[in-house]
């Protein structure tokens, strides 16, 4: 323990200036309490771009920022942030449905009954709306919080809609302000040691040669060290989730227009749009399947539901699946290198977080060569994450209540269902979720998230019908309570930015 180590992050972005300034402050300390430890440096070249489009967060963010050590104002001000109450999900079974998939739940205790009550109502109120004040606040464009609350604190669970290239560089100001050392350079080749399948040093386009104690992968789909390196396997989950790119267009907003305080996921014929607000312009973008839509037909129907003719698009091919091994020899992948879930639950920066986390409480102070034990256990940890986060967003299109188009007919279909998520639904036939249908605490999406899926598409055991005969659901005056108490306390959201 206490040897000093050197560690280079290949590639900025998001996620390589996560990491950064996640490890420096974790490791290192920040203001009086600095003890640096570790040598952190970041190579990245201004001619490879980034992806800078996963503009959506969940609440695990706020506390990856106040470990860093920014504050709230500095990060809202800095990446034209407005704030999150979850997603507000459109059209899934057919034109004109709608459901809520908030941040904050009240729960009557471990056993909260109130689904299976909602079940045997005739189900005229929303089930979120009968566990949470947060669909309400947010269709009513209230804040999550007011100005005179703490730093990452507010009334209820929320996150933040961000620009991700403005955070990027407000986390690399911050970073190297602290001694992080930014390298600005191209990798045009890499060095291994011998034949522990580690790597020595990276070459620069200039000739210069990086070495370190061990390396960070935050190339993105290029994925420099662990795939092109090292040679390290990826997983295709393709055949779980079919959509494959996504088209995205930037719009400024019109004289009066403001951001909504919620991502809204609309469904279209060959996938789903998203819609996201940031201070001075929101953010949209078609996530599809190009078995089913070709590039031109994607941004053909992009430009028509948002009325824009002109303005420049972007088309992403992406993967889905992640790395057999996301930490091999002395490279960690994290970010796009590790792997990748569609952005339907904004999950994205959240994998870069959990994968940070999860090396500082595993990092190689005594050295790599020695750190089997660390190694196993960060890409169990890391493997855990995707493995449970893909049948929560499988969930979304198999019970879905469309079928309109061939898209619709294929993502729903029995071969697409994962396993997990089939033994799941198996279970919820015969009992509704809770928390012992999941083995880790410290996952993203539990019973509560499923079942505002699940309900809110209209899902039921096969043997639960509802009938003109049931009695409308009975409304928690826990929740009506909070509601009418917040919607006096808390600001519009364009007074709160």
């Amino acid at each position: 323990m206490g040897k000093f180590k050197r560690v280079l992050v290949v590639g900025g972005g998001s996620a390589g200036w996560i990491t950064a300034a996640y490890l420096d402050a974790v490791l290192n300390g920040i203001g009086k309490a600095r003890d640096p430890v570790v040598s952190i440096s970041l190579v990245e070249s201004a001619k490879i771009g980034r992806i800078g489009v996963g503009e959506a967060t969940i609440p695990s963010i706020r506390l990856t920022l106040q470990r860093i050590g920014i504050s709230e104002a500095d990060v809202m001000t800095a990446t034209e942030a407005t704030f999150k109450h979850g997603i507000r999900f459109c059209d899934w079974n057919g034109p004109g449905h709608s459901y809520f998939h908030p941040f904050d739940r009240r729960q009557a205790g471990r056993f909260d009954p109130t689904g299976v009550n909602w079940m045997l109502s005739d189900r005229s109120v929303p089930f979120s709306d009968l566990v949470s004040v947060q669909p309400r606040l947010a269709l009513s464009d209230r804040a999550p919080k007011s100005a005179d609350m703490p730093d990452y604190e507010g009334e209820l669970g929320y996150a933040y809609h961000l620009n991700a290239e403005a955070l990027a560089d407000l986390l690399a100001r911050v970073a190297t302000g602290r001694g992080v050392e930014h390298i600005e350079g191209k990798i045009t080749g890499v060095a291994l040691r011998g034949t522990l399948g580690h790597v020595d040093h990276v070459v620069l386009e200039d000739g210069r040669k990086l070495g370190a104690d061990l390396f960070i992968d935050c190339s993105g789909f290029a994925a420099v060290l662990i795939e092109k390196a090292l040679k390290t396997p990826f997983r295709d989950d393709s055949k779980w989730l079919p959509c494959d790119r996504a088209v995205t267009m930037q719009i400024p907003y019109q004289d009066g227009e403001t951001a909504r305080p919620y991502t809204t996921a609309t469904a279209m014929a060959s996938g789903w749009r998203w819609e996201i607000g940031l201070k001075s312009r929101r953010g949209t973008g078609y996530v599809y399947s190009s078995a089913y839509c070709s590039d031109s037909e994607a941004e053909e129907a992009l430009r028509k539901e948002n009325g824009e003719a002109d303005l420049p698009v972007r088309i992403l091919q992406f993967p889905v699946g992640r790395r057999v091994q996301a930490w091999v020899g002395n490279v960690v992948a994290i970010g796009l290198s590790a792997g990748f879930i569609e952005p339907l639950e904004s999950t994205g920066l959240y994998l870069v977080e959990k994968a940070v986390l999860h090396l500082s409480e595993n990092f190689p102070f005594g050295g790599v060569e020695n750190a089997e034990p660390l190694r196993s256990r960060f890409n169990e940890l890391t493997a855990r994450e995707y493995d449970e986060l893909l049948p929560f967003v499988a969930l979304h299109y198999v019970i879905a209540q469309r079928s309109d188009t061939p898209f619709w007919q294929d993502a729903k279909s029995e071969e697409r269902i994962p396993d997990r998520l089939r033994t799941l639904l198996k279970l919820w036939e015969c009992k509704p979720p809770s928390a012992s249908d999941f083995d880790f605490w410290d996952g993203c999406f539990f019973a509560e998230n499923y079942e505002y899926i699940l309900y809110g598409l209209g899902w039921h055991p096969a043997n639960v019908r509802a009938s003109t005969q049931m009695q409308p659901p009975r409304r928690s005056q826990v929740v009506e309570q909070a509601l009418e108490q917040m919607l006096k306390n808390l600001p519009l959201h364009k007074d709160a930015l």
